[in-house]
């Protein structure tokens, strides 16, 4: 069977959007707070590095590739919203690999339980915040 017609079993809310495209459940908008904005950077960095992508240039939008060669396995959907401006979700194809979905599964079990995937990351960005606010 096509890898692409196969059901998945994802229990923290990832699900099938589009043309093969599952939310990875991880998304940020222009008006997300530190901890959003952490997480969604960590999960995209993480993620990434599993993808094997070596630039936040080269994830696409899962739209604009009609290829399955050239389908990224992970990519950013980035949408206009009238109440919060902008909404980006990360997005993991369905020819991805199990261990792509696998690490976005984890991280959100591991939200379940603490709200930072990294505090080290966290609060470098809480301490540029606070720096540009003197």
């Amino acid at each position: 069977m096509d890898r692409t017609q196969q059901t998945r079993q994802l229990p923290n809310g990832q699900r099938l959007v589009d043309a093969g495209w599952y939310l990875a459940g991880f998304g940020m908008h222009r008006d997300s707070n530190l901890v959003e904005v952490s997480n969604y950077q960590v999960a995209l960095r993480q993620l990434s590095d599993i993808a094997e992508i070596d630039s936040v240039d080269d994830l696409g939008r899962p739209w604009e590739n009609t290829s399955s060669v050239d389908t990224p396995l992970l990519s950013v959907a980035h949408f206009q919203h009238w109440a919060v401006g902008w909404v980006d979700e990360l997005m993991i194809h369905s020819t991805a690999p199990d261990q792509l979905f696998a690490a976005a599964d984890d991280m959100l079990e591991q939200l379940s339980h603490y709200p930072l995937l990294d505090e080290d990351h966290y609060s470098t960005l809480e301490q540029a915040e606070a720096d540009t606010s003197l």
